[in-house]
């Protein structure tokens, strides 16, 4: 079975991680959106009002060296050829920004990083194949300029580990005839 979520997959689940752990139900799609360009016509996520409650999803593929360790095995063919299925395993690195605005900002996202350490969420992310890097940062909370107006903004930033596994079937074809030579060494 090949385990392997595209960049947009992986937002999504990320969007319906903050909304579990919210409490937002699916089909509220003000109060937690995907930042700037990710899937939207205009490249750039809808502006919000000061005062709303949001919470913006920044996915960012990194890479602390963990990720680059392939582990490559080879399967006995299933058909009756015999050929050989090539499984890669390997581990790749996101860094999630949860950017939320907001009066509750500060409240919201330290809900968030809180229900991280839960059995609910840790199951929620078993199923999806990833899980969180142990050591969540604080809380950074700053200020930024909306419509001209100064706003509350909580930054946190989540790594996750996802498991990764790809299957390349017949990558290794049976070998139906060899010869072999067997010479005798003259020394």
């Amino acid at each position: 079975m090949t385990i392997n979520k595209t960049l947009r997959e992986t937002e999504d689940l990320m969007m319906e991680l903050a909304r579990f752990t919210l409490g937002i139900p699916d089909t509220d799609n003000n109060k937690v959106r995907i930042a700037y360009g990710a899937n939207s016509n205009t490249g750039s996520a809808p502006s919000h009002r000061p005062e709303n409650s949001v919470c913006y999803v920044y996915v960012n593929p990194t890479d602390d060296g963990y990720g680059k360790q392939h582990h490559i095995t080879y399967e006995d063919g299933v058909d009756e050829t015999g050929n050989m299925t090539e499984v890669d395993e390997y581990t790749e690195e996101y860094a999630v920004i949860f950017s939320f605005y907001g009066n509750d900002a500060h409240d919201r996202a330290r809900k968030l990083r809180d229900a991280i350490y839960g059995v609910a969420v840790k199951e929620f992310l078993w199923r999806k194949h990833i899980h969180p890097k142990p050591g969540i940062p604080e809380i950074a909370q700053t200020h930024e300029i909306l419509n001209t107006l100064w706003v509350k903004r909580c930054d946190i930033t989540i790594t996750f580990y996802a498991y990764i596994r790809i299957e390349r079937e017949r990558a290794v074809l049976n070998i139906e005839e060899a010869t072999i030579t067997f010479k005798r060494d003259l020394q």
